[in-house]
């Protein structure tokens, strides 16, 4: 008999699926993986496949700290690829955290648990209350940033591209601290090299900054820009401003604040035009008109034809 009757037993128990909830997520991978993730009767499987909508992805945050897990932090049942715990396939796991975390629906694959394959949910953050027909591609940080089609039959229709400053001294939805941050949001056209189809491993002391990683060894390892290389053209939107960039630096502005329109060359800002609540002003070298109730010039002004009309 290929199979025992214990092992049978269990893909009677495992059936086909069960829910998890995930400790880890691991996305330096050509299919993501979560490191570690909890199921019923005391599992705990490590290493195993996230799928994920082709088109859309997404790193879920690590699982929130407790006290019952702050003396366990590191520990994982299991063994390797798949290990569920119980039996041949790996020990009982008698010490689960219990903080919030995302959760996933784990297949097992013709039954058996030694190859497990998730789909994650995360309650702690998703949006709800959407209408029919409505869909969002939100953050999974919690902090708002969404990119959200709205469909209620009225003027305010439409795809809305959202991001919010932080306001700091609230939690992530891992239940670190959420410091005061600044975000802006950008549509750009950009230049990037395709990404490597093999990704260069981590080691267990990996620590990673937006840029780099920095490995055991103290290597720096430099992280893919998925924002792009550099900028071809480029509308960024902040709290306050709006900023034009033609690629090589900022070529104008609108300032919410001061109700204060710029565009400039970007080159020392030799040639301008600016309209402010004070006056409106044109800047060609060293001819200057502006308007304040008045209309002043810096040169003698001349009759002569517009030749670009």
């Amino acid at each position: 008999m290929r199979n025992t009757f214990d092992d049978t037993a269990r893909r009677v128990m495992t059936s086909s699926n069960g829910r998890a909830t995930l400790r880890e997520v691991d996305d330096n991978h050509l299919c993501q993986e979560c490191k570690s993730g909890d199921t019923g009767f005391s599992r705990t499987h490590t290493d195993f496949e996230m799928w994920h909508p082709t088109g859309m992805t997404s790193v879920p945050m690590k699982q929130k700290q407790d006290q019952q897990q702050q003396g366990q932090q590191g520990q994982q049942g299991g063994g390797g690829q798949g290990g569920q715990g119980g039996g041949q396939d790996g020990t009982w796991n008698k010490k689960q955290p219990q903080g919030e975390a995302a959760e996933a629906m784990v297949l097992y694959i013709n039954g058996s648990a030694a190859h497990p394959v998730g789909m994650s949910n995360d309650r702690r953050v998703r949006p709800y209350d959407m209408d029919p027909g409505e869909s969002a591609l939100y953050s999974v940080d919690g902090s708002g940033q969404t990119v959200y089609h709205r469909t209620r039959g009225d003027q305010k229709d439409g795809v809305y591209v959202l991001t919010c400053d932080d306001q700091g001294g609230g939690q992530r939805a891992d239940g670190s601290a959420q410091q005061q941050q600044k975000r802006f949001v950008s549509i750009r056209h950009a230049n990037k090299p395709k990404q490597s189809r093999k990704p260069q491993k981590r080691g267990a002391g990996t620590q990673l900054t937006p840029t780099t990683a920095i490995l055991a060894d103290g290597q720096q390892q430099q992280r893919y820009k998925h924002e792009g290389d550099s900028v071809n053209t480029e509308v960024q939107l902040t709290s306050g401003k709006i900023n034009f960039n033609d690629g090589g630096g900022n070529v104008g502005f609108y300032d919410n604040q001061k109700k204060d329109w710029l565009h400039h060359d970007g080159k020392g800002a030799t040639h301008s035009m600016r309209a402010d609540k004070d006056h409106s002003h044109i800047k060609h070298e060293g001819a200057h008109i502006w308007v304040d109730g008045a209309c002043w010039s810096s040169m003698p002004i001349q009759i002569k034809g517009d030749p670009c009309s």
